[in-house]
């Protein structure tokens, strides 16, 4: 800490600003530093703004995205896409200290330049481990589409005709504006209908009526 001007060791904070740079282990609080008469106080070891992938449970910026339908590929992705993100994040805990831990290390010297080093460093290393992520969630992508690829050519060779059957049959019945309960139309033309339908195929056919 570096006084600006003192008089008997006392800080005339009505005068002068009390200038700071803050390489210490334990820095004080903005509140103190304020109460000092801190004029802009420079740290060596800031830590950076909280970015998506850094927050407790966002997991490398991984987030789960639901899908309600009834999609027998879905799951396996998000299973996929959360053991890579789980990994990423367990990477990043290995690499990191903060500015806390480059203060720890660096503890004698040029301890500026060290801190600053450091958290250069730990940076290198998370940013490997946000790559490893993004490289496996292009895998987990890559492994999903021939799955999606094989179900939809199931739907469309065994499904599809059976449930646009059941869809024209409702529109009929709610045609004008008319009858809009779910029993007297979706109801009555599925049991028209649906029984057609393969039984993996009714699932799939229903949920497009929720």
């Amino acid at each position: 800490m570096v006084c600006s001007a003192c008089e008997a060791g006392a800080w005339d904070l009505n005068a002068f600003d009390v200038t700071v740079e803050l390489e210490s282990l334990t820095v004080p609080s903005p509140p103190t530093l304020k109460a000092l008469g801190a004029n802009k106080p420079v740290d060596v070891c800031v830590p950076k703004a909280q970015q998506e992938g850094d927050g407790p449970g966002v997991m490398c910026g991984y987030e789960y995205d639901q899908n309600c339908s009834p999609d027998r590929c879905w799951e396996t992705l998000q299973g996929c896409r959360e053991e890579s993100a789980v990994g990423c994040q367990a990477c990043k805990l290995d690499c990191s200290g903060g500015c806390a831990g480059c203060r720890m290390k660096c503890v004698s010297g040029d301890r500026k330049a060290c801190v600053q080093k450091c958290v250069a460093q730990l940076d290198a290393c998370a940013n490997t481990c946000q790559d490893q992520y993004t490289s496996g969630e292009s895998s987990c992508q890559q492994s999903y589409k021939p799955c999606a690829a094989k179900q939809q050519a199931y739907w469309d060779q065994n499904c599809k005709a059976g449930c646009d059957a059941i869809h024209a049959c409702v529109d009929e019945k709610t045609a004008g504006g008319g009858n809009s309960d779910y029993d007297a139309t979706v109801g009555v033309c599925v049991k028209k209908l649906g029984k057609k339908l393969p039984d993996d195929c009714r699932e799939d056919c229903l949920f497009q009526f929720q």
